[in-house]
């Protein structure tokens, strides 16, 4: 999925790169930036192509629920949930997920802009002629322009499958899940390696760096970060986790056995 928005990501990457072609100056540069993102058509175009990723990912999310669902002994039960569900959390989720998309994707020529503006405070083009500088500054809009649709796509991957996740989740009545992790290794950062296999309420997210000492972003659910790649596993069925399991509770991370955690699971 991360890979389907990246490609139609750098589409729009290349269209923003092409329309300042030929331009010589910032004020250029900019104008014709701000022009592209002010425009109906690149407006329409943001919001088509984020509905479509956020229906991808609600179809995929979906899929993944009902193959967990149909694993275990009470998966009628939460079939027959799934079903019944009014979709209040889902649809909501659906629709921020589908404007904050968009609104990323409509940033996206006027964040190219700031950056251009920052990188001409530079010292870099002194001693340059201006068709050196105008060359400089085109192959540094392109390489910003690349890099934030790339972020986009990672970032917001991870939170549309976390954010339909815990929609899902609280919906059927679920309020538990296990972060787990992308599991390669020095990829992981090491505030997320600690929460692997980590029972966590959704209601009551960590803060990962805090809890190992590091400066904290904040608090947030697996994979609701930027440039995280951890994900959620709903704590469908208690025999879905290992016991004695670690739970974050309270502020910290406890070893508890399964009759502990039993008696916590509703609080």
């Amino acid at each position: 999925m991360e890979l389907k928005y990246r490609s139609t990501l750098r589409k729009i990457s290349k269209l923003i790169s092409d329309s300042i072609i030929g331009l010589q100056t910032v004020a250029e540069i900019e104008a014709v930036l701000q022009e592209l993102a002010a425009s109906k058509a690149f407006y329409d175009l943001a919001n088509l192509i984020a509905h479509r990723f956020v229906t991808m990912a609600n179809i995929t999310d979906a899929r993944t629920w009902r193959e967990a669902a149909s694993g275990g002994s009470k998966g009628n039960k939460v079939f027959k949930a799934l079903r019944a569900l009014q979709k209040t959390n889902v649809g909501r989720t659906i629709n921020q997920r589908i404007t904050e998309n968009a609104h990323f994707i409509k940033r996206m020529p006027l964040d190219i802009s700031q950056g251009v503006t920052r990188y001409v405070s530079t010292e870099v083009f002194k001693g340059l002629r201006s068709e050196e500088i105008a060359e400089a500054l085109r192959e540094k809009a392109i390489g910003l322009s690349e890099a934030r649709a790339n972020l986009i796509a990672r970032t917001e991957s991870s939170k549309a499958m976390t954010t339909l996740t815990e929609a899902r989740s609280k919906d059927v009545g679920i309020n538990w899940y296990i972060w787990k992790t992308a599991n390669d290794g020095n990829r992981v950062r090491e505030s997320h390696r600690h929460m692997q296999d980590v029972i966590v309420s959704w209601d009551d997210p960590p803060s990962p760096e805090a809890l190992i000492g590091e400066r904290s972003v904040g608090k947030y659910n697996a994979g609701n970060i930027y440039n995280c790649r951890c994900f959620p596993r709903p704590l469908i069925f208690l025999d879905n986790a290992k016991w004695p399991a670690k739970v974050y509770y309270n502020g910290s991370i406890q070893k508890m056995s399964k009759l502990e955690f039993e008696k916590i699971q509703g609080g």
